[in-house]
């Protein structure tokens, strides 16, 4: 566990969910009650997805699991690319009241109200920054270690929304309060790291930026930050042969977060030559000091405290479906998230509806975090009040820990 905290917050130290969902139009037979017959929902969900194009998932099982890293296992989550390599995760839970079809000028909207709480983290580095955390620098004795266009972004918050949302087309409007729980970003334009051949001297050329949140405090109940968004979807019905088409567009999470004034801010841009520390008398132990203000003092890595105002990680997607009320419906979709390292995200959906009161579905991505992924999905219709979906977004990672990436999104909507 130590070494995945000391990987994920590498960038850190040297600065200072969706899973991946079918892409279908709503399917008026299995959500029927949603659209229509029912006058209030309750809504739970939760959903977890984590991607790379290169740390398998037997590198993440071990450190998860505390057990000791062999080499041949750190080599095989060794990225080819010096500056592509991307490891992120997605999780959120939530709980949600939807309301009674409402008449007159907003037919066919229901008011909603949800509470969320969402977690993120994306990361870009380079080859050299794995290397140095799991070999550390030997190897790049007499060589540079190139750590430049590394950036990571991890953020927890909160949210309240308030809003209208029509389940029939697909559309809804949200506004909502944010309340920022936890904030750790980093960016390293320009960072170099040359270690001399004896290993006695190390020459650090930075230009970094980093950024966190009031560091007293990080649980759940922590007010470090507020802010506002704005979420959203539309829809349009397409004339098309052999049947319609469904086009949606939408916005998720649109919005910032202020932070409080005892936010933190460090910005360095230098070169440092590094020769240890000189001790002119070794009796004098007092006079020998290590400690981690005179070591950033060296570094020059001081924060300023100030409050900050940051973007949140929105995220926007297009999608295009087939007739919903066929048997057989197929769709495409792309997906963009504001987070280091994420790349537009496709999926491919193919569905097919069993009886009145299912749907299953084949989903193929690629993009992301990560690279290709393969998933399954399942909506169900239980009995005259409940409505159920499970998404599996990558599952050969289910059984095969040689594989990347791993996904679970859970949905239970229970109507009256």
């Amino acid at each position: 566990m130590n070494r995945l905290f000391t990987f994920l917050s590498a960038v850190l130290t040297l600065g200072t969910l969706s899973a991946q969902s079918p892409v279908l139009a709503p399917d008026p037979v299995i959500e029927r009650g949603r659209q229509v017959d029912w006058a209030n929902m309750i809504t739970l969900w939760g959903e977890g997805d984590q991607q790379s194009n290169s740390i398998r998932n037997e590198l993440l099982a071990d450190l998860l699991l505390a057990r000791d890293l062999d080499r041949s296992t750190r080599e095989r989550s060794w990225g080819k690319s010096q500056t592509g390599d991307r490891f992120g995760y997605t999780l959120s839970a939530g709980l949600a009241w939807t309301g009674k079809r409402m008449q007159g000028r907003f037919e066919g909207w229901r008011p909603m109200v949800s509470l969320e709480h969402a977690e993120v983290l994306g990361v870009r580095y380079t080859r050299d920054l794995y290397a140095l955390t799991f070999f550390g620098n030997a190897r790049y004795e007499d060589r540079t270690a190139d750590l430049s266009g590394t950036a990571h972004l991890n953020l927890r918050y909160q949210s309240l929304a308030f809003g209208l949302v029509d389940p029939v087309k697909g559309r809804y409007l949200q506004l909502a309060v944010v309340k920022g729980q936890y904030l750790s970003e980093s960016r390293l334009d320009d960072l170099t790291l040359f270690t001399e051949r004896d290993g006695r001297s190390l020459a650090l050329d930075m230009d970094v930026t980093y950024w966190q949140s009031d560091t007293a405090s990080a649980s759940l109940s922590t007010w470090n930050g507020l802010g506002a968004s704005i979420s959203g979807a539309w829809s349009w019905t397409l004339d098309a042969e052999p049947g319609p088409l469904w086009l949606q567009v939408g916005v998720k999470d649109l919005g910032f977060i202020g932070w409080s004034n005892r936010a933190l801010t460090t910005r360095q841009d230098s070169a440092i030559n590094y020769e240890g520390f000189e001790v002119e008398d070794l009796f004098d132990l007092d006079a020998v000091v290590l400690g981690e203000d005179q070591l950033l003092d060296t570094l020059g890595l001081r924060p300023v405290h100030g409050s900050l105002l940051r973007p949140l990680p929105f995220r926007t997607h297009v999608v295009l479906a087939s007739d919903p009320t066929a048997p057989w419906q197929a769709g495409i979709g792309l997906e963009q998230r504001y987070l280091p390292g994420f790349t537009p995200q496709a999926t491919v959906s193919a569905a097919r509806r069993l009886g009145q009161v299912a749907r299953v579905s084949v989903n193929l991505g690629y993009g992301g975090f990560g690279v290709f992924r393969a998933g399954i999905a399942g909506q169900l219709r239980l009995g005259s009040h409940v409505l159920a979906d499970l998404t599996l977004s990558q599952v050969p990672g289910y059984v095969d820990l040689q594989q990347r990436g791993l996904g679970l999104a859970i949905r239970l909507c229970v109507g009256w």
